[in-house]
């Protein structure tokens, strides 16, 4: 959501106060005393130099430096705050007015001798502060000096704001504005409980002539040459996957032979022509019949079938003493495996975590029937990742000798983030089985089944390298296997059964598992895809996605009106630590107002950039993310009622301007950066609109299925 702390925001207040001010809970009515000690302890004498103060409330603080000799400038944001100034202060030489931090007037750059910076910061969202800190930066002239007095914190854990405290490491958007740090002070304010406080002294740099350069806006995009050098010079390791370009235009031409802009690896990758043509010379060469026989087909098709089973195991290095592969129609399919045969019972639990696909919430309606005691684990906002505190107390809650299951997502299908695979054994160590979604982490990461080894991983190959659609597998530890009763037989699964005894063995192995006949031309394609990644590389991979992920985290951040206001919110990580390449995000206009991402994703296919908009069968993390309520959600199920997918969220943006969904990028192996160049020249297009300026959404979401109106 948009956050609430805006312009508008702020001039609310200041009109609702008494007329001095005393209700306004940022206000001294007095200069402030952080300011007073430390212009005492340097012995300021401000004759004959220029003062600015930032966001100056009810104007104490200016008129404490103009006390002290200089010409002071205070503006502020809401012009009600400077008409108080003004009347409180009649006759004071201070130069009070209205004005824009992040758009000022010209003349104020490079020109003030003195720049203070009170509590502004931390009022605004993290992903605002740099282009702040930026802004305040160019006020200060040749040699000037910046106070910066603000909260301050270790790490943003612990704190959604507002306020958000400064983290000292992001202090670097004053280096990097040209000024230089004199002194550091951290301290605790007592009030009624110690409060931590930043009091930084900044010099700004002086060129040889005397003068600073003006910066270029923090959010400054460039033509396409010199953004890809500036990428370049940031991330010098993009340069050792320079295989992948060679393999884009060997493989791939079809992507910019047709302009296209593919962000949606998550939804699904893209194949390489080259495994279609082994997968073609493979049945152009031999006959492969149903698996189900021992005839000369069947046989042939039945080698190739295990010999992809053991190089599955081997691109995942699953010993196979430990695990069988069990090949399904996709992930879902995997996941439907498990839950329908998991032995659920009334001393049993199914924990897991907000952040999970549907096929691994809909397992709860098998543990629902089975009896067992059903648990989330919440999501903690902005970054949307569990506490661990809180995973290891609901691990502990497993019964000695029942059944308990335990389902998590290794990189989320929503917001990228990457859950700790250390939770495997320590789940287990306290009597859980463990069921691991790795549909969206093993695209661009290694899973290692020799290190980490969970009881149950569900895959969908497509999702891996694009082709072929429709086949997944269960990787299953035997151990565990051993333990699932399927609710049914099935064609294949048995070793023997009878109509007239009324009785059936299942198969031994995986092949009690797989129902009917596999799918005995599609699965050989699967080892020609592995076969294919593993000769890209892996790391290559994934060091490219981290690369260009990293990019469009910084470039969504920076995106602002002319305004100040953000263009985009992310949901999730805005930094690389244990996240993937998906980002999910809303476009805000000016005013705060939300972009439907519905019609967002209409006006990227216009731009011929393929996105995906909804909550990605993650309903979990789109509901956290959106701040969404039980009584949000009651509508859409209140006694049955019916609704569609338009109606319920046409309603959320009516009641309280909530969003129940996202847009979603996501980049892949073959992604370049004219690809996300495209995307961000796409998202700065919707500066300065208002939403009505965008049209209706002229299709809707019927079941996952996309409906003309």
């Amino acid at each position: 959501m948009m956050n609430s702390i805006t312009p508008t925001w702020f001039e609310k207040v200041y009109i609702a106060a008494d007329t001095q001010g005393s209700s306004i809970p940022w206000a001294n009515l007095g200069p402030s005393p952080d300011l007073v000690e430390w212009l005492d302890e340097q012995g300021i004498d401000g004759t004959g130099q220029t003062a600015v103060v930032v966001g100056c409330g009810l104007g104490d603080d200016a008129e404490e430096l103009a006390r002290r000799g200089f010409a002071v400038v205070a503006f502020d944001i809401a012009p009600t705050a400077v008409k108080m100034c003004q009347a409180r202060f009649p006759h004071s030489a201070v130069q009070y007015q209205v004005a824009d931090l992040f758009a000022p007037p010209e003349v104020w750059h490079g020109r003030f001798d003195f720049v203070l910076e009170y509590f502004n910061i931390q009022a605004l969202p993290p992903d605002v502060q740099p282009r702040a800190m930026t802004a305040m930066a160019e006020l200060v002239a040749p040699g000037g000096t910046m106070l910066v007095i603000n909260l301050g914190c270790d790490h943003r854990n612990g704190h959604p704001g507002p306020p958000w405290p400064l983290v000292k490491s992001e202090l670097v958007s004053f280096s990097n504005a040209g000024l230089r740090e004199v002194a550091f002070e951290e301290y605790d304010e007592q009030v009624d409980a110690p409060v931590r406080r930043f009091r930084i002294e900044y010099k700004a740099v002086a060129t040889v002539a005397g003068k600073r350069p003006k910066t270029k806006p923090a959010e400054y995009l460039g033509d396409m040459a010199e953004a890809f050098a500036a990428f370049q010079a940031a991330y010098p390791a993009f340069a050792t996957t320079q295989i992948l370009d060679e393999v884009r235009q060997r493989e791939y031409g079809r992507l910019d032979a047709q302009d296209h802009v593919y962000l949606d690896y998550t939804g699904g990758t893209l194949y390489g022509e080259c495994q279609l043509r082994a997968h073609w010379a493979l049945l152009d060469s031999g006959i492969y019949g149903n698996p189900h026989s021992h005839n000369l087909a069947s046989a042939a098709a039945t080698a190739l079938i295990e010999q992809t089973r053991a190089h599955v195991l081997g691109f995942f290095k699953a010993s196979p003493q430990e695990y069988a592969v069990i090949f399904t129609a996709n992930a879902t399919g995997a996941l439907k495996l498990v839950g329908e045969a998991y032995p659920f019972s009334g001393d049993g639990r199914y924990t897991l975590i907000f952040d999970n696909h549907n096929s691994v919430n809909g397992i709860r309606e098998f543990a629902r029937a089975g009896g067992a005691t059903i648990a989330y684990l919440p999501l903690l906002p902005p970054e949307l990742r569990v506490d661990e505190q809180e995973v290891m107390l609901a691990l502990a809650l497993a019964r000695p000798g029942q059944n308990n299951l335990f389902a998590y997502p290794a990189q989320s299908n929503f917001s990228g983030v990457q859950h700790p695979l250390a939770w495997i054994a320590a789940a287990q160590e306290r009597g859980w089985d463990v069921l691991l979604d790795a549909s969206a982490f093993v695209p661009t990461n290694c899973l290692d089944l020799s290190q980490w080894q969970p009881d149950f991983v569900a895959i969908s190959f497509y999702k891996m390298f694009g082709y072929p659609t429709g086949i997944g597998c269960l990787l299953a530890r035997k151990k565990a296997l051993a333990k699932l009763k399927r609710p049914w037989f099935a064609g294949g699964t048995i070793a023997l059964s009878s109509v007239v005894a009324d009785a059936y063995h299942l198969a031994d192995d995986e092949a009690a598992f797989e129902d009917g006949t596999v799918n005995y031309l599609g699965i050989p394609a699967v080892e020609a895809g592995l076969k294919f990644l593993s000769s890209l590389g892996m790391e290559t991979i994934h060091q490219r996605i981290s690369c260009l992920t990293a990019w469009l985290l910084r470039q969504l951040q920076l995106a602002r009106h002319s305004n100040g206001m953000p263009l985009a919110v992310i949901y999730g990580p805005t930094a690389m630590e244990r996240r993937g390449g998906t980002i999910a995000f809303n476009l805000y206009d000016p005013y705060g107002n939300l972009f439907d991402y519905r019609r967002v994703e209409e006006l990227a296919n216009g731009a011929r950039i393929s996105l995906r908009a909804g909550c990605f069968c993650n309903p979990g993390s789109a509901e956290i993310s959106g701040g969404l309520t039980r009584t949000d959600m009651a509508p859409a199920f209140h006694h049955g009622t019916w609704v569609t997918h338009r109606e319920f969220i046409t309603s959320l943006r009516q009641k309280n301007g909530k969003s129940s969904g996202a847009a979603r990028i996501s980049v892949g192996l073959v992604s370049n950066f004219a690809d996300v160049y495209r995307f961000m020249q796409f998202v700065h297009s919707f500066q300065d609109r208002a939403v009505d300026d965008l049209g209706e959404v002229e299709v809707e979401s019927v079941n996952c299925r996309i409906m003309a109106q």
